[in-house]
């Protein structure tokens, strides 16, 4: 058996060491970073549901995303809308739960969550998050576009857990959820409804920045190596707490630090006004 391969069972006591069993989980994850997984992604989801978890990850899809209406300027929204530059792909698409449809730097594990029979997604067409598990859907029922963070508030209230396996702060979605509770507005992002009609969603702004966080978390942290993978262990609502008081005591705490950038210098101002 070659030494650096990781089965599925290691997984499943890595699991059980770090103290995420039988609870619900957000998984940001790299597969690259476990090394060489035995049953690749699959493997790794079905470790979490052996040990009694369900699973919920991002499932982003911004090729339904559209271009903001010209009548209709947000104020403070990150956004130069006099030389817009983003996404185009959502023109003549309706986003459906049911779709398969992933961004690809969501990650192998995430794509594999969604193609799960049991999978749930939310219905929002840009943000989504999907779940597999007992509790998938009480994760997912509350998700649209005017709530894109609804399953993060249920793994709160649920004492569930996020695990980054393998990658940064930059990619823990937790952090949105808590600038929106610090009483930042989130930003909108355009796409249609299912209607085909062009409708304002919540979105999440740049999280570059977020790596400056660690320090106002590092006494929640645990931390776990999982093959090869680096495993940072949060509790959700401690983190929530943790990262909400830290952003209202200093708001440029998540800016990213480019001048430039238009999400991040909104963001500190408080995001979109108007709304």
């Amino acid at each position: 058996m070659n030494a650096e391969t990781i089965h599925q069972e290691q997984i499943e006591a890595a699991i059980q060491a770090v103290g995420v069993a039988n609870r619900p989980v957000c998984l940001h994850s790299s597969l690259r970073s476990f090394g060489y997984v035995a049953g690749g992604a699959s493997a790794v989801i079905d470790a979490f549901l052996a040990v009694g978890s369900t699973l919920l990850t991002p499932t982003f899809s911004w090729g339904f995303a559209m271009p903001p209406p010209v009548e209709k300027r947000i104020a403070q929204n990150g956004w130069d809308y006099d030389n817009y530059l983003g996404p185009t792909g959502g023109i003549g698409r309706i986003f459906s739960p049911n779709t398969k449809e992933i961004d690809k730097d969501m990650g192998a594990i995430a794509a594999a969550v969604l193609n799960q029979p049991d999978a749930m997604r939310g219905n929002h067409p840009i943000c989504s998050f999907a779940a597999v598990g007992p509790l998938a859907a009480r994760f997912i029922e509350g998700q649209h576009g005017d709530n894109v963070y609804a399953p993060l508030d249920v793994l709160a209230d649920m004492a569930g857990m996020v695990v980054l396996a393998g990658v940064s702060l930059d990619k823990m979605t937790l952090i949105h959820l808590a600038e929106k509770q610090a009483g930042r507005n989130l930003f909108r992002r355009f796409a249609n409804d299912a209607n085909g009609n062009l409708a304002a969603v919540e979105v999440g702004g740049c999280s570059d920045g977020f790596e400056k966080l660690a320090d106002p978390l590092l006494t929640l942290r645990r931390t776990a190596h999982v093959g090869q993978s680096y495993w940072q262990i949060f509790r959700a609502r401690e983190a929530l707490v943790t990262a909400a008081a830290a952003i209202q005591a200093d708001p440029w705490i998540t800016h990213c630090g480019r001048a430039d950038c238009d999400r991040c210098n909104d963001a500190v101002k408080g995001g979109p006004v108007g709304i």
